[in-house]
């Protein structure tokens, strides 16, 4: 989970947007914008202080992954004119607070503003062509106390895939703190803490090699379902997959053997074999202790 400050400006306010935030896929002379390229990078359970005209006007928490979209209608052409295929993330946004004036505490909030891509120049405006940028854990807390909000104020993260009597156990569990069970609530969708600790272990994927963050999911070995709650949180418990793999080895038509080599399911053809580019020959790295006993549980169900 990171923090991001993204700047609001000229007409497109937060209550506008709605549910999600855009930009442009680049400047309108083509050159690579940083924070243009911050939408890909953000992932559901990041969260979001909205700057609007000088004021934090909102927090959200991030809720999909990006994908393209053309200019919204809410969002204004005075600026990027020729410039309308862009990136979408949908959002969830609480401003149910007093709307915070961050220039009245310049002394406190500079010295923790990022020494580059700061979202906000030496007057305390926001930063021109900056429109999203992450900052520290630290400005994040800062923020948070300044304004008199709690982590528990960031809207949750929609979990309508999760099975729901589960999901209804971990709240219900008096034992476990708000950030303990929001962690474990993130665990079943391969984010916050447990995609933290996977990529420790699994900087790439296994099969494919992609090393890129944005183009890998942590993936459970041992299904959420069938976990308890330390399991559900285990780095060891997880791969790091590209997609298409994970598709494949979440529904059990891949796995791995102890020594490091893919096992295929028969129900995968040869032709499916050779377009999705799995090799039973090929050495794939090895596993540590633990990661094996969790790769044993999976093996076992192996179509």
């Amino acid at each position: 989970m990171k923090y991001w400050w993204v700047n609001q400006s000229g007409s497109h306010k937060v209550e506008h947007a709605g549910s999600f935030m855009w930009s442009p896929r680049h400047e309108s002379n083509g050159r690579i914008n940083h924070a243009y390229e911050n939408m890909k990078i953000l992932v559901p359970g990041d969260r979001i202080f909205s700057n609007v005209d000088g004021h934090i006007t909102a927090i959200g928490t991030i809720q999909s992954s990006f994908y393209p979209c053309s200019r919204p209608e809410e969002f204004p052409v005075e600026q990027n004119k020729g410039n309308i295929e862009g990136w979408r993330v949908n959002v969830t946004y609480n401003s149910n607070f007093d709307k915070f004036k961050h220039l009245n505490y310049e002394s406190t909030i500079r010295p923790l503003l990022p020494s580059k891509y700061s979202p906000i120049d030496i007057n305390g405006k926001a930063a021109m062509k900056l429109y999203l940028t992450s900052i520290s854990d630290t400005l994040a807390s800062e923020l948070m106390k300044l304004i008199g909000i709690t982590d528990e104020s960031f809207p949750d993260v929609n979990v309508e895939v999760l099975n729901e009597s589960q999901v209804s156990l971990i709240n219900k569990d008096q034992s476990l703190t708000s950030t303990e069970k929001r962690s474990l609530i993130l665990s079943r969708i391969g984010q916050g803490k447990f995609r933290e600790k996977v990529l420790l272990l699994e900087p790439r994927c296994r099969v494919t090699g992609i090393d890129d963050p944005r183009f890998l999911i942590a993936s459970h070995i041992k299904p959420w379902r069938d976990c308890n709650n330390f399991e559900r949180l285990d780095g060891s418990n997880g791969l790091m997959l590209s997609p298409t793999i994970d598709k494949l080895f979440d529904g059990y038509y891949i796995s791995f053997s102890d020594d490091g080599f893919l096992l295929i399911s028969s129900q995968i053809s040869q032709d499916l074999r050779m377009k999705f580019q799995l090799d039973s020959k090929k050495h794939f790295g090895n596993f540590t202790h633990t990661q094996l006993q969790y790769l044993k549980i999976h093996r076992s169900k192996l179509k």
